[in-house]
C-alpha cells in the first residue's frame, strides 16, 4: 500500500497507470486485512477466515462500507463498480493462495 502510494502512483507508464493509480490498493486492501486478521487470530489461537465463503462475506462487507458508506464520511470519495470487482478478485486470490498453495 505505502510503495503504491509513495512510488507506483508517482511513475508514468502508460500501460499501468490506470490500474496503478486507481485499483491496486483496492485489490490489495482484502488480501491485507484477512492477513492481518488471521496473524492475530494465530497468535491468539483463535480460528483464522480461510473458508471461501466467509471471505466472500467479507468482500460484500467490506465493499458496502467502503464504496457505499465512505461517500457518506469523505467528501472525496466515489462509487465505483470496479473497486468491488477488486475487493473480490483480492478475496479469491487469497482463498486461492490457502486453497492450493
Amino acid at each position: 500500500y505505502f510503495f503504491n502510494n509513495l512510488y507506483l502512483k508517482q511513475q508514468n507508464n502508460l500501460f499501468f497507470h490506470s490500474f496503478i493509480n486507481n485499483h491496486l490498493n483496492d485489490y490489495v486492501a482484502v488480501i491485507l486485512l484477512l492477513s492481518v486478521y488471521n496473524i492475530l487470530a494465530y497468535l491468539l489461537k483463535s480460528n483464522g477466515i480461510y473458508k471461501l465463503r466467509t471471505i466472500l462475506s467479507l468482500c460484500i462487507i467490506c465493499s458496502w462500507v467502503w464504496e457505499c458508506l465512505a461517500i457518506y464520511i469523505k467528501s472525496d470519495s466515489v462509487f465505483d463498480w470496479n473497486d468491488i470487482l477488486f475487493y473480490f478478485l483480492s478475496g479469491l486470490t487469497y482463498w486461492a493462495i490457502f486453497k492450493f498453495v
